[in-house]
């Protein structure tokens, strides 16, 4: 065996030797030039991690060589071995000292909050294509009877609403060597790979639930076209005076009972994590010294009962302000159309060693027929 020497021997390092370890790397690694190669004087140029090849290929065959001829490392190079310090193709030694947490941490992800806040209506079966509601609106009125046959009628017409359904997919491939190598490591990889296909049906089912989606004919929170949409004009900052902020919150709070006279009314505030920060930390007015804003809206509001984080709302507005969104907690004012929850269908076989599970959900995106309960608020919370 001939072991390759690459170093220049304590010389200088000189044009004529770079050019001979590239000429021996392309050898060695048995290299043909790509179609698009360039030359120079001396031939083709080396590439396609051709040095890197041959640089590991030197170190396997040097470390080959020493144990050949009976050479043990001493303890340092031992301790830089057992911590994996060597370049890549020097060879390592397992790390009989490192104690390794046998538990595998999990990715923490964003809460999902639609299906945390909004009423959730399940009466739509698996199979319909559509779904759909009829309202009446009645017309006429009543009059002081005066004598005479003319008396005025009341009578209804009959408007139709129709949605889309969309189903939600996701997959995992089990092989059958790749799980005996999985199972052999302890390694649970079908089942967290089964884990991950529902948490992704459930995060775009969720993201649906906030945006729904054209094509498939599907209204979310934040686009569904009944829910009325404003601009708060106040700034949601440190600098702007706390009387200011608390009689602009409290001005969207009550709009809907006061546009409406009284017919309709959101009993919920949910607010970005951002406004959810600036609403409970403590401030100081001349009306409630110490109390936060979520505080003194609690406490004053006629139709606030409760105020709740909601994640979708950062960033949610159309230049990428921060949104909050007060509505009403029952279906008919703010309704999840739930088709199917996320679940797993039989496992197929796919191939001669591969086994296949899919997991799906059904939705009908978001329903508000009394739309009027619902606000969405757009704030500017940067001077």
């Amino acid at each position: 065996m001939t072991l390759h020497d690459v170093s220049p021997r304590g010389s200088r390092l000189t044009e004529e030797s770079i050019r001979s370890v590239v000429r021996q790397a392309a050898n060695l690694v048995g290299h043909r030039p790509p179609p698009d190669a360039h030359y120079d004087s001396d031939g083709i140029v080396c590439g396609d991690g051709a040095i890197e090849a041959y640089r590991v290929e030197c170190a396997r065959r040097s470390l080959e060589e020493l144990e050949r001829r009976g050479w043990r490392p001493g303890h340092r190079v031992q301790e830089a071995m057992r911590a994996d310090a060597f370049g890549v193709g020097a060879g390592a030694f397992p790390t009989d000292f490192e104690f390794m947490d046998p538990l595998i941490r999990q990715e923490q992800r964003q809460p999902l909050s639609a299906e945390m806040l909004f009423s959730i209506d399940t009466r739509v079966p698996l199979g319909a294509r559509t779904h759909g509601v009829r309202r009446r609106l009645g017309s006429g009125e009543a009059q002081i009877y005066r004598g005479g046959n003319e008396i005025s009628r009341a009578q209804g017409t009959y408007l139709r609403e129709s949605w889309g359904i969309a189903y939600v997919v996701c997959s995992t491939e089990v092989n059958f060597f790749d799980l005996a190598s999985t199972d052999f490591a302890q390694l649970n990889e079908a089942q967290d790979d089964l884990a991950d296909a529902y948490r992704f049906v459930d995060e775009r089912v969720n993201r649906l639930y906030w945006y729904g989606d054209v094509g498939s004919n599907l209204y979310g929170v934040l686009t569904h076209p009944a829910i009325p949409k404003v601009v708060i004009s106040t700034a949601y900052t440190d600098a702007t005076d706390v009387d200011d902020v608390v009689a602009s919150v409290f001005d969207f709070t009550q709009k809907p009972m006061v546009t409406s006279v009284g017919v309709f009314a959101g009993d919920t505030l949910a607010l970005s994590p951002r406004l959810y920060s600036f609403f409970h930390s403590p401030r100081f007015t001349s009306g409630a010294p110490g109390l936060s804003i979520a505080q003194m809206l609690l406490n004053t509001s006629p139709t606030v009962k409760r105020i709740v984080m909601a994640p979708e709302l950062a960033g949610a507005g159309p230049n990428g302000e921060e949104c909050m969104l007060l509505f009403r907690s029952d279906a008919e004012s703010l309704a999840l159309v739930q088709v199917q929850a996320t679940t797993q269908m039989p496992v197929f076989q796919s191939g001669p060693f591969d086994q296949t599970t899919v997991v799906f959900a059904a939705t009908g995106g978001v329903r508000a027929l009394n739309a009027g309960n619902n606000l969405l608020g757009i704030v500017t919370t940067s001077a």
